[in-house]
């Protein structure tokens, strides 16, 4: 089995997000997926995705409250895979008091099975294939001003599952402690 910790926003925002995929991928080419369905914070990334202590996930859901999330503007990093660099477009997550201790708790509990803790900015990926550093700075600037103004709540995680024979996730709410 495979594994994934992620914070999916609401349908508003996963629209919103979708259409700014669209225009960017029509600008630049096909950089990831379209679908709104796909639009995610992923929470933290597993070393050894083929285990996970769900106990330990659903501990930490216990000690966490609803929190409220926002997005703000554009930001990238980057990654290396097989020597060559790539760039990933994210939009910037406006943390909360609860936000971040979910992450961290999250990252504390599983610290044997997660990769760059301490490094990891949980994140909205925009454009993540083929960006070259022409097409980022061109994104960057273009999109600069880009924003949801608007928060919204956030009650639970979803834990992602499959086997290596399936090719899609199948998702488990966890709630936290007080839902509203």
């Amino acid at each position: 089995m495979y594994y994934t910790l992620i914070v999916k926003p609401g349908l508003k925002t996963r629209r919103r997000v979708t259409s700014l995929k669209k225009r960017i991928s029509n600008e630049y080419g096909y950089i990831g997926t379209l679908s709104n369905k796909g639009v995610h914070i992923t929470l933290a990334y597993l070393k050894d995705y083929r285990h996970l202590d769900m106990d330990k996930v659903y501990n930490v859901c216990k000690n966490i409250k609803a929190f409220n999330i926002g997005f703000d503007g554009l930001d990238y990093f980057q990654r290396e895979k097989n020597g060559r660099i790539f760039y990933i477009v994210y939009l910037k997550v406006i943390y909360s008091y609860e936000f971040r201790r979910l992450h961290d708790l999250i990252n504390n509990a599983l610290k044997d099975n997660v990769i760059n803790s301490s490094e990891f900015v949980p994140h909205l990926s925009i454009a993540r294939k083929n960006i070259h550093d022409d097409e980022l700075n061109k994104i960057l600037q273009k999109y600069k001003n880009f924003k949801l103004d608007y928060e919204e709540k956030i009650d639970h995680i979803l834990i992602g599952r499959r086997s290596s024979m399936e090719k899609r996730w199948n998702f488990k709410r966890v709630y936290f402690n007080d839902k509203f």
